[in-house]
């Protein structure tokens, strides 16, 4: 029996959405690697995503509401997934930033998570030596979200010189 068999829908949002993809797409006839090829993922990422090891995009989270017609499910169900993908202790102040009208900052030592650019964020998450980088990457980058929305929060960052001047990551 494999991770997805295995899987409790109600031990987590991402259980609870990785049941629905299988079950969707067991229900249109799809292979793994044949859904895989329509979403534009590799099979072993649909496979992980399937046994909610990983954090769907909202690209794919989109592209599977077109594929298997669901009437846009795993859209309604992305943004509860990526609340979620934070560590617990993070959750309230992501909350707050989303809600917030004005966001200050002051900053010694790293570029603020709203600011980070993919790779800055990846070199930084890799550098805790974390076993889920991906999934925190996503969940960081979603936050930059709130800075293109109708209304964004007005932004007031300072930044220490060697905060830019800096590497990010451990040396490879």
């Amino acid at each position: 029996m494999g991770a997805a068999e295995k899987l409790d829908p109600s031990s987590s949002v991402l259980a609870f959405a990785a049941c629905e993809l299988r079950r969707a797409r067991e229900e249109a006839g799809m292979t793994q690697r044949a859904l895989a090829n329509s979403v534009f993922v590799t099979p072993s990422l649909l496979a992980k995503l399937e046994a909610a090891q990983r954090v769907p995009s909202g690209e794919f989270a989109a592209r599977v509401d077109e594929v298997l017609n669901t009437g846009g499910l795993f859209g309604r169900l992305w943004p509860l997934i990526m609340k979620y993908a934070y560590p617990s202790w993070f959750r309230p102040y992501v909350e707050l930033e989303a809600q917030a009208q004005i966001i200050r900052s002051f900053e010694l030592r790293v570029i603020p998570g709203l600011l980070q650019t993919e790779d800055y964020a990846r070199a930084a998450l890799e550098a805790g030596r974390l076993s889920n980088v991906d999934d925190l990457l996503a969940a960081r980058l979603t936050r930059q979200d709130i800075l293109t929305r109708e209304n964004p929060p007005e932004l007031w960052i300072i930044l220490d010189e060697n905060v830019l001047r800096r590497p990010a990551g451990v040396p490879r």
